[in-house]
């Protein structure tokens, strides 16, 4: 999602996804966000669940659990 934030013809592309996942009662889980702005679009557009670097990077068990430990899972939506 390099630059959705940014990229009208990609956050059409991306938006009407969501509102067709959310039309078969699915939830969305988006990949790859790249910064706080496209986190907020994702957000604004009904995005359950975000993933990526932006969010966190990979760890170890045992630095994840720390990591979860502070971060309710899905609370960086309401951040």
């Amino acid at each position: 999602m390099l630059n959705l934030d940014t990229q009208s013809g990609d956050q059409k592309i991306v938006k009407t996804v969501i509102e067709l996942a959310h039309n078969f009662a699915l939830k969305v889980v988006a990949e790859g966000i790249e910064n706080e702005a496209t986190l907020l679009l994702l957000k604004e557009w009904g995005c359950e669940w975000a993933q990526d670097y932006y969010i966190a990077k990979p760890a170890a068990i045992e630095p994840f659990l720390a990591w979860l430990s502070n971060h309710n899972p899905g609370s960086w939506f309401n951040e």
